[in-house]
């Protein structure tokens, strides 16, 4: 496969990056290596609906050369009969995290780096999840040691703010924007994590200061909250009682407020998987009166939240 011809090219670890928001495994190829791909099939941006063949030039990691007729490479790949487009980018994953109900998901960097990579993906934004009483920055260099000893693909991250204090976002939260990482999530909902109106207040503002992007798990807490206390007083646990739990009034309620709060603060938010069409009709609304508001839909998030 081409993915185990360019892992053998490339390696499979990175020796570093003096920038840290974000990690590129093909660190590790040489800058006097060139690899050609040939035969192989692209659509023609610029002749909309146009398939071409032939082949391109991969010096490192980026695009040197697109043509008919190119000349030797030290590596060449017969691509004859596929067709070769740039890795997939996924903006949402979730890798060694401890998740709000305080589970660790079972995947690692490196399995879950390898399986997105024969998926075609080769880029993975994953989430350095901070609790109550961790310091940001501790929390975000810590993913990334996790991440640079096992990843084999280019990842960066989102970090998720559950302690949005003085020292997080006057000192931690400018330091970590200035190297690269720009997106900020916080949840309105689960424990261990969600924030009070007046913390996302504070969240949006230190996010506008320092030029970053807020994503935002959007739920009324306290609606999810009464209504699985009594699925639970009345023995509705089974598993097909589980949307009663997340009423859709939750997300629309909670987008509503989103908006409200992005006005006030003018700060951009982009809610992460809206499920419901009232959610996302709030967020098309929103946009067209001219709110620097975005919406994430999502089909699988229908009936579970991540």
């Amino acid at each position: 496969m081409i993915f185990d011809t360019l892992t053998g090219v490339c390696g499979s670890r990175s020796s570093g990056s003096s920038d840290r928001s974000h990690r590129r495994r093909g660190d590790r190829c040489r800058n006097d290596r060139s690899t050609i791909f040939n035969s192989h099939s692209w659509w023609d941006s610029s002749s909309p609906g146009r398939r071409r063949t032939g082949g391109y030039r991969h010096p490192r990691r980026d695009i040197a050369a697109i043509g008919e007729h190119l000349d030797a490479g030290i590596t060449e790949i017969d691509a004859a009969g596929r067709i070769v487009t740039p890795g997939g980018v996924d903006p949402h994953a979730r890798i060694e995290q401890i998740s709000g109900a305080g589970l660790l998901n079972a995947g690692s960097f490196e399995s879950a780096t390898t399986s997105a990579a024969f998926g075609g993906t080769t880029t993975v934004i994953s989430f350095a999840a901070q609790y109550v009483g961790l310091e940001l920055d501790r929390v975000v260099a810590d993913y990334h040691n996790l991440a640079d000893q096992r990843a084999v693909i280019d990842y960066a991250f989102h970090m998720i703010l559950a302690d949005p204090s003085e020292l997080t976002l006057k000192t931690h939260l400018p330091k970590l924007v200035k190297e690269g990482h720009s997106s900020i999530k916080i949840f309105m909902t689960y424990d261990r994590i969600k924030l009070d109106d007046e913390q996302m207040l504070d969240v949006l503002a230190a996010a506008r200061d320092n030029d970053a992007l807020v994503c935002v798990h959007a739920e009324n807490h306290g609606m999810i909250s009464f209504m699985s206390k009594r699925l639970l007083a009345n023995g509705m646990t089974a598993p097909s009682a589980f949307w009663m739990s997340h009423p859709r009034l939750a997300e629309v309620d909670a987008i509503q407020r989103l908006v409200a709060m992005s006005q006030l603060v003018d700060q951009p938010i982009m809610v992460f998987h809206v499920s419901t069409a009232e959610g996302a009709e709030v967020v098309r609304k929103a946009r067209a009166d001219g709110v620097k508001f975005f919406g994430m839909a999502r089909q699988s998030s229908r009936g579970h939240f991540t």
